[in-house]
This record gives structure tokens, sequence and C-alpha cells, in this order.
């Protein structure tokens, strides 16, 4: 069984988008790509070239394969052993849009991520190390199927940003392998997966009346927000696919998400989502005006119009209401209708 490590940069915060540079990532807004940069040193790039000087294998999302096929196979390996190693590695790409690898050695991994990342598991060879790649990371949290993560923590909080414990993340425990602190403050830990997260308590065994009051508001409080909560998610989703974000789209679903447009598909599961989202028909982000928005205990009803353009030519103009069934302030459930404007022309709501 080959063991899956996760090599990640994050902030004290957790994110881990563009680390690089500016330029490496900047979809969702991102300003401070390049955040790694003031802090590495002489003692990180030894680090660096111990957890890369020997053999391994890549797994790789589609974004950061890109980031890397235009980047390293530019860099001399005579002169860089960590390139050496990223060029001579094997590596498999998650990706549904792309057809054509030109990088050598590079790989389209087949069929479902969670299965196909499994059998890479089974076969025989060197470690698969994952760099980058937000989106895969959380299927392969998801799925139990990070053995060892080796982090290097850098002393900054950026507040936004993909993050490398997001959506994708489920309860497990691990345990500290080691850990040593560059001169810049920078903690390099490496964790291993050890077991179930346990839990115990430290209140009293017979709670007070003063306990079960603040439990009963506590309930109550979580009531009123969540109300709130599900209409920022619902915002939130709308803005996401304004924007093509994939990441913020898959943070406001549900893991087992059910997504129904009647009379043309169902699915459930967020990898089936995201795949959805692709649609090769079109180009470019689509306009979405949101006119009218509802709430109803865990129901949020959303009405507008959506303009985008066909790949092919023209545009395709419609009116639509998505009815979201909420749990826990994430999309649980989600009906949409949809009904196209054959004239073009989109409709003038007066008051909505």
């Amino acid at each position: 069984m080959r063991k899956l490590v996760v090599l990640s940069f994050i902030t004290l915060d957790g994110v881990m988008q563009a680390p690089g540079g500016p330029e490496e990532d900047p979809t969702g807004g991102f300003k401070y790509g390049g955040w790694v940069f003031p802090y590495f040193d002489d003692f990180l790039g030894k680090v660096m070239d111990g957890q890369m000087g020997h053999p391994f294998d890549l797994l790789l999302g589609r974004r950061t394969y890109e980031i890397f096929a235009a980047y390293w196979p530019y860099v001399k390996t005579g002169e860089d052993p960590i390139a050496a190693g990223i060029n001579n590695a094997k590596k498999y790409v998650a990706s549904r849009t792309l057809t054509n690898l030109e990088w050598g050695d590079s790989e389209i991994i087949k069929g479902e991520v969670p299965t196909a990342v499994g059998k890479l598991k089974e076969q025989e060879g060197p470690e698969i190390q994952v760099h980058g790649s937000g989106v895969l990371i959380q299927t392969l949290l998801k799925h139990d199927l990070v053995d060892e993560l080796w982090l290097k923590i850098f002393p900054i909080t950026l507040g936004r940003g993909k993050r490398l414990f997001a959506e994708g993340t489920v309860p497990v425990g691990f345990k500290l392998l080691e850990s040593e602190n560059s001169p810049n403050g920078v903690i390099v830990a490496n964790y291993v997966r050890a077991g179930e997260v346990r839990t115990r308590s430290f209140a009293l065994e017979v709670p007070t009346e003063a306990e079960l009051a603040r439990r009963k508001r506590l309930a109550a409080e979580d009531t009123d927000r969540i109300v709130t909560e599900n209409r920022k998610t619902v915002e939130s989703y709308m803005d996401g696919f304004r924007k093509g974000d994939h990441q913020q789209i898959l943070s406001c679903l549900a893991e087992d998400v059910e997504w129904e447009m009647p009379g043309s598909f169902s699915l459930s599961g967020k990898e089936a989502f995201d795949r959805e989202i692709e649609d090769d028909a079109f180009i470019g982000r689509p306009t979405i005006t949101v006119t009218r928005v509802t709430e109803e205990d865990d129901v949020v009803v959303a009405e507008g119009t959506v303009q985008c353009q066909r790949r092919e030519g023209g545009f395709l103009s419609a009116v639509f209401c998505d009815v979201f069934t909420m749990q826990s302030a994430k999309i649980k459930r989600l009906v949409s209708y949809l009904v196209e404007l054959k004239s073009g022309a989109l409709p003038v709501f007066d008051g909505a």
C-alpha cells in the first residue's frame, strides 16, 4: 500500500491559496498571492529538499497541474533537485476538462477520483505527493485517503482565500510525527493519520438549573441564526456562479447535496454537482440577477433571470426559480426550474 502525503503551505487561519506569487491564483478576488516568499529561507529550502529528495509520484488537481506545467519544465533540473524530482515524477491529474497533457509522464485519472486514487494507493510504487490542489484535497479528506500531512505554517493571517481544511474535511485524528521552527517563525509539522476523534466532558454530572437555562437559550439563538445564515449561504452560492468560483459554490453545499432540474437531470454529491457546473455548451460567466428571495423555516426560494453566451453563438436568456432546502446553513437539496425566453429579451420586474 502506497502512502499518500499532502504537502501544504498554510497561514495561521488555514489559507493555502496562491503561496507562490500574485498571478498564481487570483480567483475570488484574492489579493495576497506570494505570501510565502518573504519567509522562505535556507532552512525551508533544506526541508523541501528532504521531503522531495526521494522518488515520488504526483497527484494534482487541474489548476495546480497547469501552474506546475507552466513553470517546472523550464527550470534546469541540474541546478535544482526539487525541479528534477517534480519533472521526473509520474503525474496523475484529476480533471474533467483537460484532454491533452503535454508535460512528460502525465496521465489523467479516469472515473471517480476516490475510487481511482484508492486503486493507485494499492499499486506498487513510490509515495504519492499532493501539492496545491485545494479542491482535490477536499475530496481526498472526505474519503479518508490522506495518510500524512506535511505542513508549513506561516505566521500570518489572511482572512479570506481557499483553505486546506474546508468543506471536504471529516472528523479524524492525527498524531504529530515531528516538528521544528524556521528562523523566520515558520512551523514545520508532519502528522500521520491516527484513529478517530475522541471527546470527553468537563461538565458537572448533573447540570445545574442555570446550565439547563443556558442550553435552552443557546438552542433558541441557534435557530434564529440559522434562518439568517440560510439566506447568506444562498447569496454566496449565487455570487459564486457570477464569479465562476467553484470553491465558493462548493463551500455552500452539504456533502450529500442533491440537485434536480425536472425533465433534465437529477444528481447527488458534491463531485457530481461540480461536474454539472462545467457546461461546455457555454462560455464566459453568466449574468445572474436575483429579483426576489423568500424563506420559511429551512426553505429558501430565489427567483430571477440569467443570461449566458452559447459557445456556438448567441445567448441563452431565461427566468429561473431555485428552491433550496437547507441543513445547518448548507444547501442540502436544490430544485431548479428554468424557462428559456425564446425572444432572447429578459423581462423587466417592477417592484421585485
